[in-house]
């Protein structure tokens, strides 16, 4: 069935991407436990995700299979960064910790973030440096499921340090079938607009969820919005690297929207 979904919206993508001067829309993806048909721990039987890797390839049609990966960076003109990882689905979380510093460095200018976040805290990658989203599909900050998640966890250990020593502001989160906005976060506490990251999430379509899931979240003063609806973002990066993020409901409607800046 999922993979049934995959293919209606493939096609329906297809036909809605070609822009009337014959361009088409990208598509970026990141891995999630639906394409991938679970969840792996040690990177072995690709076979396993023929589907996922066969319908959004990002790599060279040449590259050995040995040498597929499920994570990719991508620069959207001057202003734009998108760093995609795979949050244990296809390769393990902490296996993918060098790639994503090596990926922070290379987007802003060459900048090594300090190793001890408190001092890293403290610093700033280089003001020409482009906007930087980071995106995976379990998120750090769930908008339904307890926080204490064992896939949560695993992402709050290793990526969420290396987000947070690098500074980026927005991170894209996906899994829940929901809706939330976080407060800006700096590991796992609330900060000041421009000291932390804003995550956005949780993946809200394709299950019927009419009813907010009424269970307490731990850390509940780390959300600003946080309810179970279908929903999409819409993410715009002006040429100042100000970027708003606008979310809408199924019928169109923007119910949240925020500007985040790059942290200061």
């Amino acid at each position: 069935a999922c993979y049934r979904r995959m293919d209606y919206f493939v096609q329906e993508f297809s036909a809605l991407r070609r822009q009337q001067d014959g361009a088409q829309l990208p598509l970026l993806v990141i891995p999630g436990n639906h394409e991938s048909g679970g969840y792996m721990t040690e990177k072995g039987d690709w076979s396993r995700y023929f589907f996922y890797l066969e319908y959004f390839p990002h790599y060279d049609e040449d590259t050995p299979p040995t040498l597929l990966t499920t994570h990719h960076m991508h620069y959207i003109g001057r202003n734009l960064v998108i760093v995609g990882l795979d949050s244990g689905l296809m390769e393990t979380v902490e296996s993918q910790t060098d790639y994503l510093q090596d990926s922070l460095t290379s987007a802003m200018d060459g900048y090594v973030a300090p190793t001890d976040i408190t001092v890293a805290a403290g610093q700033l990658p280089p003001a020409s440096s482009p906007f930087v989203i980071v995106t995976y599909h379990n998120p750090a900050f769930p908008s339904l499921r307890p926080f204490s998640d064992i896939e949560s966890v695993d992402v709050r250990n290793h990526f969420i340090p290396i987000v947070d020593r690098y500074r980026v502001p927005l991170v894209l989160e996906f899994h829940d079938h929901a809706y939330k906005r976080t407060t800006p976060v700096f590991l796992t506490d609330k900060v000041a607009a421009g000291k932390g990251a804003v995550y956005v999430g949780d993946g809200g379509i394709g299950i019927d969820r009419d009813v907010a899931d009424d269970r307490p979240a731990e850390h509940q003063d780390l959300y600003v919005h946080r309810v179970a609806t279908y929903n999409i973002q819409a993410i715009t990066v002006f040429p100042n690297r100000t970027c708003r993020v606008s979310s809408y409901n199924s019928d169109g409607i923007i119910f949240d929207e925020i500007y985040v800046d790059k942290q200061v």
